[in-house]
């Protein structure tokens, strides 16, 4: 304050004109006093300047470093005692009415179990351990890639070797923004744990004092921390990824909320709901993936919580404006119930509230990041956080390319370690000797799909177009080889069919000169429709949590190939294009087409609300019925 008060004193001097007693003309003199002025005037504004920009990056009351200032320096200067600690002294940073509870819990996701590989940290340990070093993913490879190893992500793909390279060119730049993105959304998620992860990682024998309290591994208040609850709901994954969390990741990092998928409370206030796709023990978004934070709040504060209006919830998603401040604002956990027609008005960009949020904790990651050989790459990384994604073209919805939406979906799909340890066997049995470079990925969504959302093909249908695109992307390397289809599907009619294809010689010279080779998971439960609600009432019904490992085991297989097309109709098939966009494929590169972008315009599946694409379709038929198609056509 003193410096900046001298610098406004010394801008009012060289502003002040030399007074004279006697009126005569001293031009020179008069110049060079002008001139003195001027020079004075530039060096108190560049002064000025350099000072604003100082307190602009570092003082605690900065727009830009308010929350490394609340959040990240305190935690790290939190002197954590060296003297061997009482119950007392390792309950100290927690309230008294978190304590006693009862609260939400989190499983552990860096816990040992049976099938953990030997060398594991120790399980009361680890998730301490990770947590300190949240603030430093990009110096400390080993941590950032245990986060890493948590997505969907391939090991061969670029979004996990892009930092191996520290190449500068747009592809690899896109892919390390997108995966700044990620980190920035975990670092936001988990930063308020950090003082107490400090405290119980230096002192692993508080462990007791927590277990006698019934507090987990990975239960910590973040005191101060609010939350956003969000619903999951009984529709397919694909549905609940690109809209529940979607939206839920969205307010909470525009509003620097700590997200929750918790179950609902029955109205007697004892029992809770569990969430339809999942039938654990705790029958929530955990019994398959990872917590999106390691923080939690007690019961009685999420009973309570404060159900956002929908026009609240517009205004948080579209402009980041929250609640009124009032009793809602205040509350610490709002409830909110995603609309699908916000998602749909809010798919071109993010507000600049969350753009912000963005920056801020990705500043936090960058400002502690390692190697001055990656100053140009994470300079690039800076200007392309923000830089606006171009739409695709046809077809495509409009968040296949944006770099926050992808961020979200691989956020929200990271499988905890007794799921993953079950992806890769699966994914080992079925494509473990497969190169990726020369694998054509075709999924197809048949049964329910066909009724409710969109056209659908004949199997020999789907593999007509199959070949025209492996002969339209001949500089892929499938042509002239028996090219090796991965597919995946819900549906035993369109397994059948393909046992029949392969089986009869007749088939497959109708489609074309090309023969085909087919791999898929023979685990699939294949229970013939997508909806769960369709299938759980019969006897040889699979549990929902064997389901959503065979729809997680699909993707993961679909991450394979480096050639793919899909039903864009889908929002399954949509997330998996998302993935490959964000570089999580085992190829070297990815091209995958919506097939309602196919040139073969009989072939294009239209979906039950584009009526200009099923009006075209029509008059095309029409025309080949009559033969007066035109030949570019045929």
């Amino acid at each position: 304050a003193a410096a900046l008060l001298l610098l406004m004193l010394l801008l009012l001097l060289s502003l002040s004109r030399p007074t004279c007693r006697r009126r005569r003309r001293r031009r020179p003199r008069q110049n060079v006093v002008a001139a003195s002025a001027v020079a004075r005037f530039v060096l108190a504004a560049a002064a000025l300047q350099a000072h604003l920009l100082l307190w602009y990056r570092y003082s605690p009351s900065s727009p830009v470093w308010v929350h490394v200032q609340d959040l990240h320096l305190p935690a790290l200067s939190f002197v954590v005692p060296d003297r061997d600690l009482d119950a007392e002294d390792c309950l100290a940073l927690n309230s008294r009415e978190w304590l006693e509870g009862p609260r939400f819990t989190n499983e552990d996701p860096y816990s040992n179990d049976a099938n953990a590989d030997a060398d594991a940290d120790d399980a009361h340990t680890s998730a301490s351990a990770a947590l300190i070093h949240v603030p430093f993913l990009l110096r400390e490879p080993r941590w950032a890639s245990r986060i890493i190893e948590q997505t969907l992500a391939h090991s061969s793909s670029r979004f996990v070797n892009v930092w191996d390279n520290n190449r500068t060119d747009e592809a690899s730049i896109r892919v390390h923004t997108i995966r700044l993105m990620f980190l920035s959304l975990y670092v936001q998620q988990h930063l308020p744990s950090l003082k107490e992860a400090r405290l119980r990682q230096k002192h692993p024998s508080c462990r007791k004092a927590f277990e006698q309290r019934g507090v987990g591994e990975f239960d910590y208040e973040c005191p101060g921390s609010k939350y956003v609850a969000v619903y999951l709901t009984g529709n397919g994954l694909g549905n609940n990824v690109r809209t529940e969390m979607f939206q839920a990741f969205l307010a909470g990092l525009t509003s620097d909320r700590i997200v929750l998928f918790p179950t609902r409370e029955r109205p007697d206030n004892r029992t809770r709901l569990g969430w339809e796709l999942a039938s654990c023990d705790r029958s929530d978004y955990q019994c398959m993936f990872v917590p999106p934070s390691p923080c939690v709040p007690t019961l009685l504060a999420l009973r309570n919580g404060y159900r956002l209006e929908k026009a609240e919830i517009y205004n948080l998603l579209n402009s980041g404006t929250p609640p009124p401040r009032d009793s809602s604002n205040d509350n610490p956990v709002w409830i909110l119930q995603p609309h699908l027609g916000i998602l749909r008005m809010h798919r071109d960009n993010p507000p600049n509230a969350t753009l912000e949020q963005f920056r801020r904790y990705a500043e936090i990651l960058l400002d502690h990041a390692a190697g001055e050989e990656e100053e140009g790459v994470w300079r690039l990384v800076r200007r392309n956080l923000f830089s606006p994604d171009l739409p695709p073209s046809r077809h495509h919805y409009k968040s296949a390319n944006r770099k926050f939406q992808i961020a979200f979906t691989v956020y929200g799909l990271r499988p905890n370690r007794k799921t993953r340890m079950r992806l890769d066997d699966i994914v080992s049995n079925v494509g473990g000797d497969l190169n990726p470079e020369l694998l054509f990925g075709l999924p197809i969504r048949a049964s329910d799909k066909c009724i409710r959302e969109s056209e659908c093909l004949s199997f020999r249908q789907y593999m007509r177009a199959a070949s025209q695109q492996i002969l339209r992307h001949k500089e892929v390397g499938l042509w002239g080889h028996v090219p090796t289809i991965v597919l995946t599907t819900e549906s035993t009619e369109i397994v059948q069919a393909q046992r029949n294809f392969s089986d009869s010689t007749m088939l497959q010279q109708e489609v074309g000169e090309m023969n085909f080779s087919f791999v898929r998971n023979d685990e699939d439960v294949l229970p013939d429709s997508g909806w769960i609600k369709d299938w759980k009432w019969r006897k040889d019904a699979p549990t929902a949590d064997q389901n959503m490992l065979s729809v997680l085991a699909a993707v993961k297989l679909q991450l394979l190939p480096r050639l793919s097309m899909g039903n864009c109709c889908s929002n399954l098939h949509s997330i998996m294009n998302e993935l490959l966009n964000g570089g999580l494929g085992a190829a070297s590169e990815n091209h995958f087409t919506c097939m309602q972008d196919l040139d073969d315009i009989e072939l294009r599946i239209c979906c039950w609300t584009d009526a200009s694409c099923k009006k075209q379709k029509q008059n095309f038929l029409e025309q080949k019925k009559n033969r007066i198609i035109p030949t570019s056509q045929r």
